[in-house]
């Protein structure tokens, strides 16, 4: 019974008030009547004060429990209008041919041309295997100007991260295509590493402009980003991409999520060191390659930094990486 009145006063604590205070003027009006309790004009009065006090802070407490109510109910329905709106709008780019899905034996072609004609490139991803083989030595062939590029790739420093990215990726790929050792952390782990170094070669050699940047978590979709236009896919090969055209609403916020991204995590500051960035590519070996990686820095959003290489990053195969950093096939 005490529960049950409890939880009821929890749940409706204006009706609560309004029974404790007739309780109370009934139990004083009984006992006054019965003679059991003789009550002065003085206590009547403070007890009218009482009363007059515990509802009108009742009326506003139920004013304001209202109030947020309807406030409650103006931002869902707000919400569910920015929802529906938002749907409506993919509907209508759907219809207008902004956005395309693009079938799976295509999606090669159409990277391809994406990045024939860019001019700069913002990568979203895990491991960026294509970015090493295709994107950054497609980019350093343009010499007559800087070239944006913008890299967001899992934190290698972060092992179970590493784990959780590569068990996915093995749950995605058929055996057939799976390539040996893709599903352990130590190969995703890696092929970041050796992102991270061709990143560091490209911006020291080339006309390129790379910034890293490293994700707390990894998101099944990968969005490469040329000035022609968007392509978003996942890890299954098997499955369709999604071709958003630059004139769109969908490429502009994709393109703003990454940028406002950028803000919010880890950036790499990369080695600058000539030689751990050999101009001739076959000179880089696996010293060179942990010479550039030590001298590669994360730095916080708070501002403080701490070396790359730390923790489980300290017993690496660098001659492996090294071979890593300017092959790669797409993911």
């Amino acid at each position: 019974m005490i529960k049950r009145v409890w939880a009821f006063a929890r749940t409706n604590p204006g009706d609560a008030v309004t029974g404790l205070v007739v309780l109370v003027v009934a139990g004083l009006t009984l006992a006054d009547l019965t003679g059991e309790l003789t009550l002065s004009q003085e206590v009547l009065g403070r007890v009218a004060v009482f009363v007059f006090c515990a509802l009108f802070i009742l009326v506003l407490v139920e004013r304001q429990a209202a109030r947020h109510r309807e406030e409650s109910r103006d931002a869902d329905r707000a919400s569910m209008a920015r929802n529906l709106r938002d749907i409506e709008r993919n509907l209508t780019l759907l219809h207008k041919g902004q956005i395309t899905e693009v079938p799976a034996d295509d999606i090669g072609a159409r990277l391809a041309e994406l990045l024939a004609s860019a001019s700069g490139w913002h990568f979203r991803g895990g491991s960026g295997r294509w970015q090493r083989s295709n994107v950054l030595p497609a980019l350093a062939r343009l010499t007559d100007r800087d070239v944006p590029y913008v890299m967001q790739i899992l934190n290698p420093t972060d092992p179970e991260l590493c784990v959780r990215y590569a068990s996915y990726r093995a749950r995605q790929r058929p055996p057939t295509v799976r390539r040996q050792g893709g599903d352990q952390p130590e190969t995703v782990r890696d092929d970041i590493l050796a992102c991270i170094y061709a990143a560091a070669w490209y911006r020291f050699r080339t006309r390129l402009q790379a910034d890293v940047y490293l994700q707390p978590l990894y998101s099944p979709l990968r969005l490469d980003i040329g000035t022609s236009g968007l392509m978003a896919t996942v890890a299954d090969p098997k499955a369709p991409g999604l071709l958003g055209k630059p004139d769109g609403w969908y490429y502009q916020s994709v393109l703003d999520e990454i940028r406002q991204a950028c803000t919010e995590l880890p950036r790499l500051v990369l080695c600058t060191d000539p030689v751990a960035l050999p101009e001739d590519r076959a000179q880089v070996d696996g010293s060179k390659v942990e010479k550039a990686l030590a001298a590669t820095a994360v730095v916080q959003t708070a501002g403080h930094s701490a070396p790359l290489l730390s923790g489980w990053l300290q017993q690496l195969d660098f001659g492996q990486i090294g071979k890593l950093a300017f092959t790669g096939v797409r993911e």
